[in-house]
């Protein structure tokens, strides 16, 4: 995301199919997809952290439904993406899909103290580490009293050319961002890893990605 031919990809026919499949070159390269984002939710619900009122979820593209349940996200969930083609599938309706570059753009004031939880989901290995610490900023004024950030990644980036392609820029790191979370003023700050299974084509892959939450007190 960190130049222009990442940024035209996801706008164009190939990012089409994911999260289940990416078209690069012409070749197709399996991705966890529906399935892992659909466990990713698991996790979170049975974390608790999905509370009653409006949620956030930040770089969401075609995630958010399965991450949050096709009900949850078309009646609580305010997603943001820069992919207009990619937020068409979040599951979220038009008047609460927000098409945003998330490394430069400035929440609505309006948002102040909106949201109770707010997610940032394979988000962050597309941010600097400034532009993260902005948007966990920013993200600290839009929630609640109360109110949670979780962020989840893998700590590892896809392979040089693959990864530049698709605009990562850099890994993520659960304790440089429990560090960040504190100095922004976030209290309850937690951290650990989910060590998954996901069934494809009858068989199990694992899935391991950390996560690092928060909370505003």
């Amino acid at each position: 995301m960190d130049n222009s031919n990442s940024e035209s990809f996801w706008n164009s026919p190939g990012a089409l199919k994911y999260p289940n499949v990416l078209v690069i070159g012409g070749k197709e390269y399996w991705e966890p997809g529906e399935g892992q984002r659909a466990l990713i939710g698991e996790q979170i619900k049975m974390k608790g952290w999905i509370k009653e009122g409006n949620k956030l979820d930040l770089g969401a593209g075609p995630s958010t439904k399965w991450i949050y349940g096709t009900d949850e996200a078309a009646n609580k969930v305010w997603a943001v993406d820069f992919s207009t083609e990619l937020l068409l599938q979040s599951g979220v309706p038009q008047e609460r899909r927000i098409v945003a570059d998330l490394r430069t753009w400035k929440f609505h004031d309006e948002w102040k103290g909106k949201f109770v939880l707010a997610t940032a989901v394979l988000l962050f290995r597309y941010l600097n580490e400034k532009q993260r610490m902005t948007l966990m900023f920013q993200t600290k004024k839009a929630l609640a009293k109360h109110g949670r950030m979780v962020i989840t990644d893998y700590e590892e980036l896809r392979p040089e050319e693959f990864s530049r392609d698709l605009g990562e820029v850099e890994s993520f790191d659960a304790k440089k961002t429990e560090v960040i979370f504190n100095k922004l003023g976030y209290t309850e700050i937690e951290s650990g890893k989910w060590d998954l299974e996901l069934m494809q084509g009858g068989d199990y892959a694992p899935l391991s990605l950390n996560w690092v939450t928060a909370v505003n007190s």
